[in-house]
């Protein structure tokens, strides 16, 4: 009987082993992508949370919270520096460090009313609103 030493793996062997592999990764990918999807959502609710503080100190600084119309923006600079209640805040400025924390990841900006519109039984003071397409992911307010 002649003995061959074998120098590799059969074709038969690869096969498998890639079959094996490609199932698991056919598994975990999905996984994987949703468990991202999830962080990125967690990261929007926690900018989100961070500008609900920056809003109650802008109140606790000038009086009340900035109209819909000054916006999220107010956060970022004084909207109205000739106005005595704001100038003397001067040094408060900026609530938040930058544009990027009132925008969402595809650099939108959060919807904000004050008085609330679309959740007015569940806010009394202002909303902020955070939508893709037609729906609403997430909201929170005061």
């Amino acid at each position: 009987m002649n003995m061959r030493k074998s120098a590799g793996f059969t074709l038969m062997e690869i096969l498998v082993v890639i079959s094996i592999l490609g199932f698991l990764f056919g598994f975990l990918i999905p996984t994987v992508m949703k468990q991202m999807g999830r962080a990125d959502d967690k990261k929007i609710e926690l900018k989100m949370n961070s500008l609900k503080q920056a809003l109650v100190d802008y109140k606790m600084d000038i009086g009340n919270y900035p109209s819909t119309k000054d916006g999220l923006k107010a956060l970022l600079e004084n909207p109205r520096p000739n106005d005595p209640r704001y100038s003397a805040q001067k040094n408060k400025w900026p609530y938040v460090s930058n544009s990027s924390d009132i925008e969402d990841n595809n650099g939108n900006e959060f919807i904000y009313h004050c008085p609330p519109e679309k959740f007015k039984g569940q806010y009394k003071s202002f909303e902020i609103i955070w939508e893709e397409g037609d729906e609403v992911k997430y909201h929170t307010g005061a």
